[in-house]
């Protein structure tokens, strides 16, 4: 017997909103987003200059870690580090490519 199309459908988009966590979480660390934010809470203007990024596409990229739990951000627009802190971040981040090493071996 096979998966109801509800069913796979559903499975599907869970893998892809994993997917695109993954990606979002590298996008981070690979920016120096998460780096940056080791030192204490900055606005996304501030980051975008130190990550030598797009302010409008620093600031997306932020609101998107914030509300994935990632980052916390306050009233006047600054970001911290939420979860797990520097260290379990960039091991989250890139987790995928540590992974790829292994299976290539």
């Amino acid at each position: 017997m096979s998966a109801s199309p509800i069913t796979e459908a559903s499975q599907l988009l869970s893998l892809m909103d994993a997917l695109g966590t993954a990606h979002v979480l590298e996008a981070a660390a690979d920016l120096g987003l998460i780096a940056q934010l080791t030192s204490g809470p900055k606005d996304a203007a501030e980051l975008a200059q130190a990550c030598a990024t797009d302010p409008s596409i620093t600031a997306l990229l932020l609101d998107t870690l914030a509300d994935l739990g990632v980052l916390n951000c306050n009233r006047s627009g600054r970001y911290r580090l939420g979860v797990g802190g520097p260290a379990l971040m960039a091991t989250a981040a890139h987790g995928g490519a540590k992974l790829a090493n292994v299976v290539r071996s």
